[in-house]
């Protein structure tokens, strides 16, 4: 066994060969890896923005400015503690913003207690 390994031989061309196209292999396979978390990468970038926008809207609802994209509702909100319940008069607030290319939609509600 130890000829084998200390021989003056080198490799051969075939043997190289052979190393080079297993490694193509696994190369290529790993392409897809890359294109969905990029395209995910991207898709969380714009999801991010989308909601960024809702929040800003909610906030300047809040403020007193209307938003097209922002539904306000009067609502009571019933707060159960044992057998007391509490009713707080107020606005629910929902803004919804379409992200990405497929149109999804990020949305966020708040209640805001009058």
């Amino acid at each position: 066994m130890w000829k084998i390994l200390t021989g003056n031989r080198g490799m051969t061309l075939v043997e190289i060969v052979v190393a080079i196209a297993i490694l193509v292999i696994l190369g290529v396979s790993m392409i897809p890896l890359f294109g969905f978390g990029l395209s995910t990468t991207v898709n969380s970038g714009n999801r991010s923005v989308a909601v960024y926008s809702g929040a800003k809207s909610l906030e300047s609802n809040i403020n007193g400015t209307t938003d097209s994209t922002t539904v306000v509702t009067t609502k009571t909100l019933s707060i159960v503690i044992g057998s007391t319940t509490i009713q707080v008069p107020g606005k629910l607030m929902t803004a919804s913003v379409t992200y990405g290319n497929n149109s999804t939609i990020a949305k966020l509600s708040t209640f805001v207690a009058d």
